[in-house]
């Protein structure tokens, strides 16, 4: 499988990695020696059904720590590789003007949601290994809501990296 083009406001550009919150990690990707070490362990994964369900995103957060912005299920995530842009798409209607910035902490792969009011909430998924070379190199990161695979609205919003 080559890398995919994607259109977003008729801006064509190549689509590099994809991670969906609800389905596989998908996309041709060698591995260097760096990225094999944060594969998961297969001793973690041993008690996982099946190899889909080795590579789903696991809980954030502890329970009572941070709401999740979003359910699991109810976001993608892309990153380019060459252009170091990163995307969240997701169908569901939220206040753009609310979300101050995101905050990705290096250490535990979670993104925190501050709102302006100062609110935090945790993003709802940890960054998976195969996109994490990507998203560590963005500086900001954009929501975009959609409906059937097109763009509904969405906005830029930087991104702090805490290691």
């Amino acid at each position: 499988m080559g890398a995919a083009n994607a259109m977003i406001h008729n801006r064509v550009f190549p689509i590099s990695i994809y991670f969906s919150g609800a389905n596989t990690p998908t996309a041709e990707h060698h591995m260097s020696s760096d990225e094999q070490k944060d594969k998961p362990d297969k001793d973690k994964s041993a008690g996982k059904k099946s190899a889909k369900q080795a590579f789903s995103p696991g809980k954030a957060k502890a329970p009572g720590d941070k709401p999740a912005f979003f359910m699991e299920d109810e976001l993608d995530i892309f990153c380019n590789k060459m252009t170091h842009e990163s995307f969240v798409f997701h169908g569901k209607e939220i206040d753009y003007r609310a979300i101050d910035h995101l905050i990705y902490d290096h250490d535990t792969y979670t993104v925190d949601v501050v709102m302006k009011n100062g609110d935090v909430y945790d993003l709802g998924v940890k960054i998976q290994w195969l996109i994490r070379p990507y998203f560590t190199k963005s500086d900001e990161v954009q929501f975009m809501r959609t409906r059937d695979g097109e763009p509904i609205d969405g906005h830029f919003y930087p991104l702090i990296h805490k290691k």
